[in-house]
């Protein structure tokens, strides 16, 4: 797999502009700069942040990319079997789908707070309220509880 000449050609053009507005844009040497054939392009560091980087990098274009199939008879042989391990083994999660807390770690204590006012407390933390409770809160926090 080969990235598209058109794509290279681009993505130079836009970190050309993305730096022109940056620091690095300033007439200084450093070793960011292909001195040798484009003494003016920055080419050793990513044109944005880190998150953003990662964000791009965890979706690539693969319509900018040229790549050939492998010579096999069967071009979906990578798919195996249609299972996994953990089919297999019969272990894991099936539905991960279904694991809202897994999915919205961030919202882990709004939950907690729900299911203790189900059970009565009414968040007050007042010690006739959470007595017998701290099992519970332990099994919610530790998201044995459903």
């Amino acid at each position: 797999m080969t990235p598209k000449t058109s794509a290279i050609k681009a993505y130079h053009k836009h970190c050309d502009a993305y730096f022109t507005e940056t620091v690095y844009s300033e007439s200084c040497k450093t070793w960011m700069r292909a001195a040798k054939n484009y003494p003016d392009r920055i080419t050793a560091i990513y044109p944005g942040s880190y998150l953003h980087f990662r964000n791009v990098l965890s979706h690539p274009r693969w319509e900018d990319y040229d790549y050939e199939m492998d010579d096999v008879d069967d071009l979906f042989y990578f798919m195996g079997n249609g299972l996994t391990s953990d089919d297999v083994s019969m272990q894991g999660n099936f539905a991960p789908y279904m694991d809202l807390e897994a999915e919205f770690p961030e919202l882990k204590e709004f939950w907690a707070d729900e299911k203790l006012k189900a059970n009565g407390v009414d968040g007050k933390n007042e010690e006739n309220q959470v007595k017998g409770m701290s099992s519970t809160v332990t099994e919610i926090a530790n998201g044995h509880m459903t």
